[in-house]
């Protein structure tokens, strides 16, 4: 669901989406940029086609032009980015990439820096003069002032390169949760490439491009490969909160370089602060404030859930807004009569959209032909086809992404409470009278939740989560991968330290001495935040929003309200059962209680009869036939009786049969049949 307004205008009331509002521009903050885009680059000799081909590849995310520009450190020029802009803000200027004055710094820049009117009076009472209102000059005088010192006082979402040639050094630089991406590889030649997406890497001619079996292993367990880890050998992602420096020689190859943390979420879950619930909510409506501002129509995604209403209901406050409601003909997955409600409530003019299965099932191909790795989260379907229609409105949208996890709303959450109270490995019996309980169609039904509990009982308590919301259990991955895959991957599923190995980018063994330290209730808060928001959604909006060119936000991920909901108490946070205690509040005063009443509802599909029904084709298709693109990896035989047992209704294997369909479907669209990626010609 979406509702659309637009911000700081005198008369939006006669606005139509999709053209520019009466009294277009945002009053008071004239010439500013938004660099929300796509970025790619890499060093040593240059290569035109080569950086032409790594930009080209981003072109879904900057549909509306690119920029090149290069660095020499004593010499020829050796340092080279490329840069697609999706104008937002300063429409006819403000291109990329962007050097200082003197030209000594560069920067190519993907994102927002919301708090960048502050950091600009504080550099300007340091002597800096800026030739424009754009975020992106502030960032980059910020950064050749303070270099990474800049980072910690940075609050937005971006992804950037900074070139600095009196000190020869490369930075590369993500946001504290990772909203906007950025991959990176170091070439057998000492090359550094990187790009806001693996395509652009792939697009390089030093870049190999085969998979890495442990990732693979990794990616169907946790649904998507975890941490700094991707799916191709020799590429990494870097981290949220993380910066890597490289030093270069004359000729652009890397000396030295390493990845630092600038900001760690377990420190902050490390203290205790004492805030108001008025407190809190303030710091969220300033956080709108700043998320909304825009010289094109802004769109809040809304769903029928606490985090999103919010939201939306803060920034009806300050203007007016429209409203557009996507529904589904799947009863159990419809929230379009409570978003209608909401809207209502609101005062909105409400629009209301229909999403049928047939729409979604056929975005299957399109959504695995545009992940550049393996994205086993079945709400990619449903996300593609909301940020397609729109995209067809609005070039930004804000919505509640970070609420669950910051105050703890998921039910996941209670299974993990609940877990600590009950023995681990000793429940056989339970275990199999759970087996008896009758296999549902429907959104998690009881059968599924339990089987899913007790199974996550037998994992670590760090791992916990990962068992419960990933793909593939140890034991599973044990019975499907072929035994030299796990081999070269160096896991022995007979050893004792099998699930640690699997699982150890959860709770990573450099990070286990501070984590110890957490009361249990905050470890659970770290692993959501990790595993599920880090790696997984917002990996998710990120890749199906930029697809069609549309930037989405989350206020609840600013800075302030982010430490502030970490660092506050659970007794804070839950109400009995229920988390999200201060927006429930907040939402029954405002006249919302019919949202606090309903339970918790995912933006998903009915995943388990789809593979039963309009799917069974496909499905026969990856996990019967000999010519499955799977059996480069898997052993047929164990992966066939998961696929029956689930078609006859003997079991429920929603999880770990859409973990092995999207690996399927993915390899079909993006290998040689080897496991290697297929050649690509410059473009």
């Amino acid at each position: 669901m979406v509702i659309l307004g637009y911000w700081g205008v005198e008369n939006p009331r006669g606005w139509r989406p999709g053209t520019p509002p009466p009294g277009h521009g945002v009053r008071g903050l004239g010439g500013i940029l938004w660099a929300v885009c796509g970025i790619a680059g890499f060093t040593g000799g240059h290569d035109r086609r080569a950086l032409s081909a790594m930009t080209r590849a981003l072109r879904h995310r900057g549909p509306d032009g690119e920029g090149f520009d290069s660095w020499s450190v004593s010499g020829p020029e050796v340092v080279h980015f490329g840069h697609r802009r999706l104008a937002v803000i300063d429409l006819e200027g403000g291109g990329q990439p962007m050097r200082t004055a003197e030209g000594g710094h560069g920067i190519a820049f993907n994102g927002e820096i919301y708090n960048f009117s502050t950091l600009r009076g504080r550099l300007e009472s340091e002597g800096c003069r800026f030739r424009t209102r754009s975020d992106t000059e502030v960032l980059l005088y910020a950064l050749a002032r303070w270099s990474e010192g800049a980072l910690s006082v940075l609050d937005g979402m971006f992804a950037f390169a900074f070139f600095d040639r009196s000190r020869s050094r490369l930075m590369l630089a993500v946001d504290r949760f990772g909203q906007k991406p950025l991959f990176w590889s170091l070439l057998p030649d000492r090359r550094l490439v990187f790009g806001s997406e693996l395509n652009a890497l792939r697009h390089h001619p030093g870049f190999g491009g085969r998979v890495a079996p442990l990732s693979l292993c990794r990616m169907l367990a946790f649904n998507q490969t975890p941490g700094s880890e991707t799916i191709w050998r020799g590429a990494s992602r870097l981290e949220a909160g993380s910066a890597l420096l490289a030093r270069l020689d004359a000729e652009g190859r890397v000396e030295d370089h390493y990845v630092a943390r600038y900001w760690k979420p377990e420190e902050a879950l490390g203290r205790v602060e004492v805030v108001s619930d008025r407190e809190l909510l303030d710091v969220l409506d300033e956080s709108v404030v700043d998320h909304l501002v825009a010289d094109v129509p802004v769109g809040v995604l809304l769903s029928g859930g606490i985090d999103s209403t919010t939201v939306a209901a803060l920034a009806s406050r300050h203007g007016p807004i429209h409203t557009i409601s996507m529904g589904s003909e799947e009863e159990d997955y419809d929230e379009s009569s409570v978003a209608r409600r909401t809207a209502e409530r609101l005062g909105t003019t409400h629009h209301e959209l229909r999403m049928t299965s047939a729409s979604a099932l056929a975005t299957l191909d399109a959504v695995m032909r545009h992940l550049d790795e393996p994205l086993a989260d079945a709400g990619c379907l449903p996300a593609w086809e909301l940020f397609r229609q729109t995209r067809g409105m609005v070039k930004v949208a804000i919505g509640g992404d970070g609420g669950d996890e910051l105050l703890e709303g998921y039910p996941t959450y209670l299974a993990l409470e609940m877990s600590r109270w009950l023995p681990g490995r000793p429940l056989g019996s339970l275990s199999r009278l759970a087996e008896l309980l009758p296999v549902s169609e429907g959104y998690y039904p009881l059968g599924f939740q339990v089987r899913r509990f007790l199974a996550g009982l037998k994992t670590k308590p760090c791992f916990r989560l990962s068992a419960y919301i990933g793909g593939c259990g140890p034991s599973l991955l044990g019975e499907v991968l072929r035994r030299d895959v796990l081999e070269e991957a160096g896991l022995d599923p007979k050893a004792p330290d099998f699930e640690d190995r699997l699982y150890e980018p959860a709770c990573p063994l450099g990070e286990r001495d501070l984590l110890s330290r957490l009361p249990p209730e905050r470890l659970a808060v770290y692993s959501h935040v990790k595993s599920f928001l880090t790696d997984g959604v917002l990996r998710k909006v990120d890749r199906m929003s930029m697809a069609h060119g549309l930037e989405v936000r989350a206020p609840m991920l600013g800075s302030r309200f982010a430490e502030m909901c970490l660092a506050l108490p659970a007794r804070r946070k839950r109400w009995g059962a229920k988390g999200k205690r201060p927006l429930r509040e907040w939402l029954n005063a405002a006249s919302l209680s019919h949202v606090t009443r309903r339970g918790k509802r995912g933006f998903a599909i009915p995943v388990s009869r789809w593979l039963r029904d309009p799917l069974r084709p496909l499905g026969d298709e990856l996990f019967l036939s000999a010519a499955t693109p799977l059996k480069e990896w898997c052993r047929m035989g164990p992966v066939g009786e998961l696929w029956r047992r689930h078609v006859d209704r003997r079991g429920d294997g929603r999880k770990e049969l859409w973990a092995l369909l999207t690996l399927g479907v993915w390899a079909l669209h993006h290998l040689n049949g080897n496991g290697a990626s297929p050649e690509r010609e410059h473009e």
